[in-house]
């Protein structure tokens, strides 16, 4: 074990669900998920999963 120490950063409250990333999805083009077609990974209300660092960037912005 050994002791780690990060940068300032942000977190939201709450997670984004599937249902919020199909919706930035739909609005801006921006490519699927890798999991987007998995059912047991994409209920509606669940965290988004499959999503890269780029991913949650062009999200956030």
């Amino acid at each position: 074990m050994h002791r780690v120490y990060l940068d300032t950063f942000y977190i939201d409250q709450y997670e984004v669900t599937n249902r919020l990333y199909r919706r930035f999805v739909e609005v801006t083009g921006h490519r699927e998920p890798v999991y987007w077609d998995d059912s047991a990974l994409n209920g509606p209300d669940w965290p988004v999963v499959g999503v890269s660092w780029e991913d949650a960037r062009a999200y956030c912005e």
